[in-house]
């Protein structure tokens, strides 16, 4: 999966926010600012649910809300310190 601004711009959207968003929302929020259609939305949010960098919360019905998935971290050894670095794994490629 490759870098696209429309991604990067409604990750910004869903990470920014305090709670999980409806579609419609996410695709207000950027319609404000960006010339999206709405199907582009769904598809990024299809894409990035299946990638795992969110995730679809059954919002009440048939409708759904989306968040950001829990981060996955890893630790790696500095070779010359031999201090343990913990970092957040989250990647767009």
């Amino acid at each position: 999966m490759g870098y696209t601004p429309n991604r990067h711009r409604l990750l910004e959207v869903v990470g920014n926010n305090s709670g999980p968003l409806s579609a419609q929302q996410i695709f207000d929020t950027l319609s404000r600012s960006d010339n999206i259609n709405r199907v582009t939305v769904y598809r990024i949010l299809d894409l990035l649910v299946t990638r795992g960098l969110i995730e679809r919360i059954r919002g009440g019905g048939r409708s759904f809300v989306y968040g950001l998935a829990p981060v996955s971290y890893t630790h790696l050894r500095a070779h010359e310190t031999q201090e343990v670095i913990a970092y957040a794994v989250f990647c767009l490629k």
